[in-house]
C-alpha cells in the first residue's frame, strides 16, 4: 500500500475481490462474449463458481495470524466472527477497533474522521514554536518541516493550502542560492503566519480522542470501584434512546474537560456551571437540552448534581432566559376541508372515500 488512499479504496463496499489478480496467462479461460465483443476478466469474478473458495483459500494466512495472536475467530468469505473473551467485551465492541492506527494516521470509526497520532501532533507543535522564534533558517530545515506537513496533511483539514506558500519560500531561497540546502534563508512575516496556523490548528488537538458512551460511562462506574461484571446489569437500566441522548452531552464535557484540565468524572459543582456557562455562551441551547446535560453528567459523576442548590439556581434562571417553546405554533383550521369533503360529487372511489373516512376521524378525535 502506497498511501493512505489506497486504504480507503481497499475499504471500498462489494469489493473485496477486485484486488485479487488473474494471471495473464489464464485470463483467456475467463472469456466471455456480449453481442459481438469478447471480454475477459483481469480479477477475480463475483459470479464464477470457484471464486469464493479462492478468496477464502487466500485469507487462511490473515485467519492463521489473527489465531496465532489469541483471538477467536471464524470466517466465511469476506465476513468475520470474532469471539470475545468476555461479557463486557462484546457489550462493547467499539472499544476495540473505534481508534485504530492506520498508515501513520488514528482512523475513528465511530466519528468518522482521519487523526494525526498525538506523537506527530506534538512534534509538529514543537517545530513550529521553534521556527516562530527565529528569523532566519537553513533551507535543509524548512524543507525538512515542509515534508512533515505535507505527510501530515490528509488528517489536517485545510492542510495543503497552508504549505503552499512554504514551498513558494523554500523555490526561491534555492534559487538564490543555485541549490544550495545548507544555505541560510530569511522567515517572511507570511511563512510565519502560515506556521502559526499549523501550530494553533494542531496544539488544540493534542489529547485524549473521545472513546465513545459507553467507554465513559464504563470508566465513570469503574472510578467509583463498580465491579466489572456489574456495569453491564447497570448500564441496562439506561435505555438506548437516552444513551444516544447523552452521547452529545459527554462529547462536549470530554472536551471541556481536556482543554479546562478538569476530572472527567469527580468534579466540582463550580466546574460543572462554568461548563454549562459556556454552553450558554457559546450555543443557543433551550431549557430542556440543559435538563438534558444535567442528567446525563450526573450519571457519569460522583458529585452531587440532582440536590445542587447552585445547579437549581441556574435550572431556574436558564427557564427564564431560554423556556422550552411548544414543538408546533400553529394549528390551522379543518372547516374548509370538511367543507370540501361534503361538495364532493358521488358516487366516490374507494380512495376518496378512504381518504374521506381518515380525515372524519382526524376530525372527531381533534374535536
Amino acid at each position: 500500500m502506497e498511501d493512505l488512499r489506497t486504504a480507503i479504496k481497499l475499504t471500498h463496499k462489494n469489493i473485496y475481490r477486485v484486488f485479487v489478480p488473474i494471471h495473464k496467462d489464464h485470463q483467456q479461460f475467463l472469456t466471455f462474449q456480449i453481442e459481438s465483443d469478447l471480454y475477459q476478466f483481469t480479477c477475480l469474478p463475483f459470479g464464477q463458481r470457484s471464486a469464493s473458495f479462492c478468496f477464502t483459500k487466500l485469507l487462511k494466512p490473515v485467519v492463521s495470524h489473527l489465531r496465532s495472536l489469541g483471538i477467536s475467530v471464524v470466517n466465511y468469505l469476506d465476513d468475520f466472527i470474532i469471539f470475545g473473551e468476555s461479557y463486557i467485551a462484546c457489550l462493547f465492541p467499539e472499544y476495540t477497533y473505534s481508534h485504530e492506527a492506520v498508515l501513520g494516521f488514528m482512523i475513528d470509526s465511530v466519528r468518522l474522521k482521519i487523526e494525526l497520532p498525538i506523537d506527530k501532533k506534538t512534534r509538529i507543535v514543537t517545530t513550529a514554536s521553534h521556527f516562530l522564534t527565529r528569523s532566519q533558517c537553513k533551507i535543509r530545515e524548512l524543507a525538512q518541516f515542509i515534508g512533515v506537513l505535507v505527510a501530515a496533511c490528509p488528517g489536517v483539514k485545510y492542510g495543503f493550502f497552508y504549505c503552499k506558500s512554504l514551498e513558494r519560500e523554500k523555490f526561491l531561497a534555492l534559487r538564490k542560492n543555485n541549490g544550495n540546502y545548507n544555505a541560510t534563508m530569511e522567515l517572511s512575516e507570511h511563512a510565519k503566519a502560515d506556521i502559526l496556523w499549523w501550530k494553533k490548528h494542531i496544539a488544540p488537538a493534542i489529547g485524549k480522542p473521545y472513546p465513545g458512551r459507553s467507554e465513559v460511562i464504563r470508566k465513570a462506574f469503574l472510578s467509583r470501584n463498580v465491579p466489572d461484571s456489574a456495569i453491564a446489569t447497570i448500564m441496562s437500566s439506561v435505555s438506548p434512546a437516552t444513551l444516544r441522548q447523552y452521547d452529545s452531552t459527554y462529547k462536549l464535557w470530554w472536551h471541556y474537560c481536556s482543554t479546562e484540565n478538569i476530572s472527567l468524572f469527580k468534579p466540582t459543582i463550580e466546574k460543572v456551571v462554568s461548563f454549562l456557562q459556556h454552553l450558554a455562551n457559546t450555543t443557543n441551547y433551550k431549557y430542556g437540552t440543559f435538563n438534558s446535560h444535567i442528567s446525563a453528567l450526573s450519571l457519569i459523576c460522583s458529585t452531587d448534581l440532582v440536590s445542587s442548590p447552585v445547579l437549581k439556581r441556574f435550572k431556574k434562571g436558564i427557564s427564564r432566559l431560554r423556556p422550552s417553546r411548544p414543538k408546533y405554533s400553529l394549528t390551522w383550521d379543518p372547516l374548509p376541508v370538511l367543507n370540501y369533503i361534503e361538495r364532493l360529487p358521488s358516487p366516490l372511489t374507494l380512495q376518496t372515500l378512504s381518504q374521506k373516512l381518515t380525515l372524519l376521524a382526524l376530525e372527531k378525535i381533534i374535536l
